[in-house]
């Protein structure tokens, strides 16, 4: 793999909107092609995106592709279809979406790849929903999921472990700054709570982020003509 100076966390004192949110529509725009050429990544986060140069003329880099057996956890929240909430089936070409009463639910991470293999846009979905986790954090915005069971404290625990470097700097960095951090615009908030609604059909496609991020409406976005694809296979799937 070509030598890349390291994810977005790494130039976390170079934060800037004007850099983060273009980074954040490669991402997409990666994601799109991936699912246009039937490839499900399956392990879309912060450790998995790496920028080409140091911003802020950067662009993302999707990295890591390999056959997946389950579905990988890296976030504390796990889409509502595999935390057991909804059953999904494909009847007369429609994707269709039962919702499973509060007490038959059951945690599906080991077994909800194999059960939507062939149901390439349930797939989709779900990798939109981890899309917009990593999204929301690469942007430092806070996704609220007021649907979201209670995990395992265990669980919880070990995740949140894992990301606490990157969630949280050192104390004494994060009171280095007088300034406030500009707001995440409006636009890409609702974008990313879309991108993980509970119910997985309210959710975009990638090839709707894509042409919305490119529509020229939104804060800092490039042009759908500027867009590129940058994905960096390196184990074939």
């Amino acid at each position: 793999m070509p030598k890349y100076p390291g994810h977005s966390s790494d130039f976390r004192h170079q934060f800037d909107l004007r850099w983060a949110v273009p980074f954040v529509q490669d991402l997409a725009e990666a994601l799109r092609h991936c699912h246009h050429s039937g490839i499900y990544h399956g392990d879309v986060s912060m450790d998995n995106v790496l920028l080409n140069e140091e911003p802020p003329n950067c662009r993302a880099v999707l990295i890591d592709f390999e056959r997946l057996n389950q579905f990988t956890m890296k976030h504390k929240t796990n889409p509502p279809e595999v935390q057991g909430h909804w059953n999904i089936t494909f009847v007369d070409n429609s994707l269709v979406y039962e919702e499973v009463p509060t007490g038959q639910r059951m945690d599906r991470q080991d077994s909800i790849l194999k059960e939507v293999a062939a149901i390439p846009e349930a797939l989709e979905r779900i990798e939109v929903f981890t899309f917009g986790l990593t999204a929301a954090r690469i942007l430092r915005f806070d996704l609220e999921h007021p649907w979201e069971e209670q995990m395992e404290e265990s669980r919880s625990s070990e995740c949140a472990a894992e990301h606490e470097a990157a969630d949280n700097p050192d104390e004494e960095d994060s009171d280095s700054g007088d300034e406030e951090e500009e707001p995440v615009p409006e636009e890409m908030q609702a974008l990313l709570r879309r991108c993980c609604s509970y119910h997985p059909l309210e959710r975009p496609l990638f090839r709707d982020i894509v042409k919305e991020m490119g529509s020229g409406s939104f804060t800092f976005a490039r042009p759908v003509e500027a867009a590129v694809t940058n994905t960096i296979p390196i184990n074939a799937i």
